[in-house]
């Protein structure tokens, strides 16, 4: 309960913070809508040559892409602002303040800042899911859209995860600015079907480092392209992932220093 009340508290100050600054807000929907409109354009031209690729027509295509930007606009919002913060703390000692609050303070150092403007861009991917769904006369069940919804929530926790063990490296690493690049480069991945890639990368993006499942398994779901052991798997993955950061979490807590060292 007192997890939840922190939780809106900084809500709120991180949504009046951002009303001070509106046009910040409009500036950053506006550059993602004429992103997803140039991606957009840039399937339309590839789909008028081809009718699918790897079973996947156009409009199942950009409804893994709305999907995706659902996905990583939460992440965005709830997380991302708050992990690349991580290393200075450890380097600055500036966890000090965190340690001494009685509260978990992985939670802590995960959600404090919240970007709202993120938030907003929500409504580009439901947008383009919408659309696509419409496109292809599908009309998802209540089965199929609430385990949608949950595979959204598995993939944002998978992207935290992954980022947040790359990044806790800065407790053993002096300089660990590699794990946002590295982070970045796979997640371009993320948007496309999991099925393109064979092989070597397909297993890598599934087993290793799986910013494959993030979209694809909602997408699926609510496209009827359901694979049962996928689906268990992306349960399993963001369990274990998420264990693993709380052990790393407390493992690195034993190393640190403070800012009296």
């Amino acid at each position: 309960m007192q997890i939840v009340k922190i939780f809106f508290s900084n809500l709120k100050l991180s949504l009046l913070k951002d009303l001070s600054y509106k046009a910040n807000f409009l500036m950053r929907f506006l550059s993602d809508s004429i992103f997803i409109l140039v991606y957009y354009l840039f399937y339309s031209v590839i789909y008028s040559y081809v009718s699918n690729i790897n079973d996947w027509n156009k409009y199942e295509v950009i409804l893994l892409m709305g999907t995706f930007h659902i996905i990583i606009s939460i992440f965005l919002s709830l997380f991302f602002p708050n992990l690349i913060q991580i290393p200075r703390l450890i380097k600055e000692g500036r966890l000090d303040d965190y340690l001494l609050k009685p509260v978990n303070t992985q939670f802590i150092v995960s959600t404090k800042i919240i970007d709202i403007g993120s938030f907003g861009n929500i409504v580009l991917g439901a947008a383009l899911v919408i659309n696509s769904l419409h496109e292809l006369g599908l009309k998802p069940d209540l089965y199929s859209f609430l385990f949608y919804i949950i595979y959204i929530i598995l993939g944002v926790l998978i992207m935290y995860s992954i980022l947040f063990i790359l990044l806790s490296s800065a407790f053993w690493l002096q300089d660990s600015s590699w794990s946002i690049g590295f982070f970045m480069t796979f997640n371009s991945f993320g948007d496309k079907p999991i099925n393109m890639y064979k092989g070597v990368l397909y297993r890598f993006l599934i087993y290793l480092f799986p910013i494959g499942l993030v979209a694809n398994i909602p997408s699926n779901k609510i496209l009827g392209k359901t694979d049962s052991t996928l689906e268990y798997w992306i349960i399993l993955v963001t369990i274990v992932l998420l264990s693993i950061t709380n052990y790393i979490w407390k493992k690195g807590l034993k190393l640190y220093e403070g800012a009296s060292s």
